[in-house]
Formats: structure tokens, sequence, C-alpha cells
């Protein structure tokens, strides 16, 4: 290897990507590319946040993140992360489900968007979608009293396609352990269903892998494999329905908090911020359906910095300090004077306060899926509150319609 390519790698090894890749020639890209399995070069992909700033030369934007290309690098153009589009019946099944996506007029593909685990920086799949034709006996009753192995299961497996045998759960052992996560993932028929599941497994990671659907029996139904490609558009209609069949809306995109400004009578010394110097990480909110349920939830990510030092993991654990180290939806819609109370519909999920339990640990990624009645538009425009470890409000920002500013 000539010297200049590795003064070019020096660089990447000191996070100058961008200028290494602007400095190469093509036997250069050959010996950097070679080097992008390294564990220096993926963490270097990863403080990329945005889809036109991820370096292409030896990096791959996935539709959720910058990540190290291995291989022909295929940039992706999809906003809405990976899903299954559609399902085939499981190669050894022979029953009468017939599982699908497809709601006639419409698709409700099955989406995955990785995040930190809750109360952790573990990555996480959070899954949420809906289906038709999946098992009638996996009611809600009996998905909370089974003990039977995969009943009405939703996991993410080891192979690759869906013409032979999908092997086992796909979880990565190394980061968290060899508990099986996927163990009490299960849906109820004629519900939306939603997970967040701790697997250690990026979005790079569960491309291309298959994703089973069980029956009630624990029995392999369907398969459909994850792509980076998520197809909202309306099914063709069928005859006699005219071909000018109305076409559903396009779903509401993630929403963002940008940035944040001290609560309007807060005087202390914490200050709560998006920008991590060299690229923002927001307040990102995704809508979707509750896990095991209906009712609308506020998947809620991201990472600040500035906040208060005593929100520590022992101390979130443990506390019974209303509102310590929380974060939340409030009724305000300024940051300019008091944001009100918690924010969420209780005609649809009820009197109890969903944001009670939700807590932040300093200096670890934020992630919640919150059961609040609430879609994407009745919280944009709503502020968001972050609170110190006596309850107290500390900032502010604002639920902004997205492009979200990753910058």
């Amino acid at each position: 290897m000539k010297a200049a390519t590795y003064a070019l790698i020096a660089l990447l090894l000191r996070g100058a990507l961008a200028e290494a890749v602007e400095n190469a020639d093509m036997d250069d890209m050959a010996a950097i590319q070679s080097h992008a399995k390294s564990s220096q070069t993926k963490a270097v992909c990863k403080t990329y946040y945005t889809r036109q700033s991820c370096p292409v030369n030896l990096c791959k934007w996935n539709g959720y993140s910058c990540q190290a290309a291995f291989g022909e690098v295929t940039p992706d153009t999809n906003d809405h992360g990976h899903c299954v589009n559609t399902y085939v019946p499981y190669f050894s099944y022979t029953g009468d489900l017939s599982v699908t996506e497809d709601f006639g007029t419409h698709r409700r593909p099955t989406q995955f968007v990785e995040a930190g685990s809750q109360y952790g920086q573990d990555t996480a799949n959070v899954i949420s979608g809906a289906l038709q034709g999946t098992d009638p006996v996996c009611t809600a009753d009996f998905v909370s009293t089974t003990t039977v192995s995969n009943a009405c299961g939703y996991h993410i497996h080891t192979g690759t396609d869906c013409t032979s045998d999908a092997g086992g759960h796909f979880w990565n052992k190394e980061e968290i352990g060899d508990a099986d996560p996927w163990k009490s993932v299960r849906y109820i028929t004629g519900q939306d269903f939603n997970a967040n599941v701790v697997t250690g497994l990026d979005q790079h990671a569960i491309d291309g892998h298959a994703f089973i659907i069980h029956d009630s029996t624990g029995a392999r139904i369907a398969c459909g494999i994850i792509d980076t490609h998520c197809d909202y558009s309306p099914s063709p209609p069928s005859p006699p329905f005219p071909s000018q069949a109305p076409t559903p809306a396009p779903p509401v995109g993630d929403q963002c908090v940008n940035d944040y400004v001290p609560y309007f009578s807060y005087t202390g010394d914490l200050d709560v911020t998006t920008d991590f110097g060299t690229h923002r990480r927001p307040t990102q909110l995704t809508e979707a359906g509750s896990s095991y349920g209906q009712d609308t939830a506020n998947v809620i990510s991201g990472a600040l910095q500035g906040l208060d030092p005593a929100c520590t993991a022992s101390f979130v654990a443990s506390t019974t300090v209303a509102n310590a180290c929380g974060y939340h939806i409030h009724v305000g819609t300024d940051c300019t004077s008091d944001a009100g109370g918690h924010y969420w519909n209780k005609d649809i999920a009820g009197d109890t306060d969903p944001w009670a339990p939700v807590r932040y640990v300093t200096g670890r990624d934020l992630n919640s899926n919150v059961v609040t009645g609430l879609t994407s538009g009745d919280i944009h425009g709503h502020a968001m509150i972050i609170h110190d470890s006596t309850g107290a409000r500390i900032a502010c920002g604002i639920i902004e319609m997205g492009p979200c500013n990753y910058r």
C-alpha cells in the first residue's frame, strides 16, 4: 500500500472521513473501502446524521442512519425506516390463514425503526404496523394468559428468505446477552401491533432478514423479508370498483423538537440542548399503535446534552418524586409561559397519566413508547418539557413537522 493511502486512512481514523474521501484516487479508495470493516469506520460513519452528509464512498444511508458500507454502496432514498411490504405463507405451512398487510384501499407495511433501549443505549427495534388474516384465537385474553412458546408472536429470524427454514430468533447476544428478547412479543388479532425490542441490532443488521408471524399454537404461518423501501401505495382496485378508487392520505411524517430553551421560569444553571457540536440529535416523535392495542402511541427518541447529572440509572430506578428526570409533552403550545399539564387523550387512553413513568438517564439516549391516544397531528406545535431530578421544569422545546435538523 502506498504511503499516500496510509495517510488517508490516518485521516479516517481521526474522524476526518470527508477529507480522506475528497483526496482519494481509485487505488486509494480500494484500500480505504477494505478498511471500512473496521470498528473505527463504523463509529465514524455513525457521526453523520443526514443522508446528505453520509459519505457515499465509505458509508451507506440505510433509510434511518449512516452506516459503514460493506461491499457495494447503495444509498436509499426512503425516509420511513425499513419495512416488510408483503407476506407469503411460511414455506411449510399448510393451514388456511392468509396473513397480509393489504387492506384493499391501502397497505399497512410492518415498519422497523432503530432506537436506543428504554433507560439504556442497547440498540432496539421499534416495530409497528397492522395485518389482516392473523389467527382469530389470538385475543387479548389469550395473549395475556398463554404460556405457549411463540404463540401469536412476530419476530425477526436469522434466515434471509421465505423459501426455507428461517432459523431461530435474531438478536446480538454479544451486546445484550443470551436471554431471548422476542419471547414476550405477541400480537392481538384485529389490533395494531407495536413493540420496542432490545435486540442489539441496527437497521443495517436486520436488512434482508425474515420476519415471521406465528399462530396461537406457536406454528410459523407467514414470512416477509425486511426491505429498505416501505410501500404505502394503495392496492389496485378489484372489479367492480372504479379505477379512480380513493387514494389514502400519505402517512404523517416524523416530528421533532430541534432545540430547547430554558423553561420560562427556570433560573438554574442547567442548559439542555440537542447540539453535540458537530451534529444535532433532535428529539424525534413517531406515531405508532400501542403495544398489544390500538391506542395511538408516541415513540420518542433522541439524545440531549446538559441534563441533570443527578439523574443516574440508580436514581431513576428508585425515585418516587413526581416528574423527576421526566420528559413529557404538555398541553401548552409555547415556551414563553406556563406549559400546563401533561398532554394525552383521556377519552382514548383513560385517566391514568401515561407520562408518569417516563424518565431519562443522563448520558444515555432517550427512548419511550407512550400510549397517549394522540396522533402526530394532535401533538404538532405542543411543548416538550424536560425536568430535573427534583421534578422542576428546566427546558422547553416546540414539536415541529419534519424534516428534522440533524445538521
